[in-house]
């Protein structure tokens, strides 16, 4: 998906349901193929009384709306969209939380679901969970918001997954909360990147959390290739993608898996990024393509193309010391554990 540099998304709180649709506050992206990925993974089993709280997104970073020329090495200002972030319960009995989303600074909410009555600043939901599945499918509205307006509504039923709680909110039993945000000013994140000409370089930027590994993607003549890379304190240049693009797909899918999501997250994951950032045939884990169900595939329009939708990207996971600066979540009671995983897509 191209990045939308003042669009913010955040958020999906997952879970179950079936009832009538209702309104939605506003956005687009659209799914992936069901991923392949790593040995399953199932949430820690909850005791009774106790739950976990997991959530991914992606994060897309692009320059200030400036074209990148030949000239003095210079750093580009980050302009971020967070896109399709979900968050999933996982409970063993049926419990009364307060789930709050309080955006960070110089984010403002632009979406949310279910709908709220008043949204303004934070965003707070009262949620009870059944302590199972949901036995059938929310029905979401199919618009939201003005016409041609970005609106993630409609896509939300691709995101569901076999092994979340169901929740209630209000009259609604679904499969998750979800929220996106405004960002119009640059903000600072783990990974510098400087451009001269054809020369990228990329260093770690102080006072943020500890980086693991990234991947480089690029997508030419049809072609996408991948290559591991380290980033050091020292600017280095980053290294031209020559090896398989699998070498970034399984290193993400691992990457994922080692913060905590489960097997179906990462499906649910797969199913909205692999294709938007691998191309097409290629998911989480380095398998092809899995043949789709309507069951697992609800909404058709708009599918990405047969690579990535940004020809040159860096990929990496935001330091779990980093997501609280984006957007704040606020559990009462609190979680047993939380696992956030954001995957940062930085457009080179």
């Amino acid at each position: 998906m191209s990045p939308r540099p003042t669009t913010l998304v955040l958020l999906l709180l997952a879970a179950c349901g079936a009832d009538n649709a209702s309104t939605a506050v506003p956005t687009a992206s659209t799914a992936g193929p069901t991923a392949n990925p790593t040995p399953s993974t199932p949430a820690t089993p909850p005791s009774a009384g106790s739950y976990e709280l997991h959530e991914w997104g992606l994060l897309t970073v692009s320059a200030s709306g400036t074209q990148v020329t030949a000239g003095p090495m210079r750093q580009s200002d980050a302009m971020i969209v967070v896109e399709k972030p979900v968050i999933y319960l996982h409970t063993s009995s049926a419990l009364d939380l307060a789930i709050g989303v309080h955006p960070g600074a110089g984010y403002g909410v632009a979406e949310h679901y279910p709908p709220l009555r008043n949204a303004d600043g934070a965003l707070h939901w009262s949620v009870a969970t059944t302590g199972a599945r949901c036995a059938d499918r929310h029905r979401y509205p199919d618009t939201c918001g003005p016409s041609g307006a970005p609106c993630e509504v409609p896509e939300l039923p691709n995101y569901e997954t076999a092994d979340a709680s169901c929740l209630r909110v209000g009259p609604h039993q679904l499969p998750l909360l979800f929220y996106r945000l405004d960002r119009d000013t640059p903000a600072s994140l783990p990974v510098a990147i400087e451009q001269a000409g054809d020369t990228v370089r990329a260093r770690r930027t102080p006072g943020h959390g500890q980086l693991g590994m990234a991947w480089r993607v690029t997508a030419r003549g049809g072609e996408v290739r991948a290559i591991q890379v380290s980033i050091g304190e020292a600017a280095a240049d980053i290294p031209e993608a020559t090896q398989s693009v699998e070498v970034a797909s399984m290193g993400l899918d691992a990457a994922l898996q080692a913060t905590g999501l489960t097997t179906e997250e990462r499906n649910a994951f797969a199913r909205a990024w692999s294709t938007d950032l691998f191309g097409e045939g290629i998911t989480l884990g380095g398998g092809g393509a899995v043949e789709r169900t309507v069951e697992e595939v609800v909404v058709e329009e708009d599918m990405p193309d047969s690579v990535p939708t940004i020809a040159d990207v860096l990929l990496y996971l935001l330091p779990a010391a980093d997501v609280d600066s984006v957007a704040r979540i606020s559990a009462t009671p609190a979680p047993t554990r939380t696992v956030r995983s954001f995957v940062v897509r930085q457009v080179l």
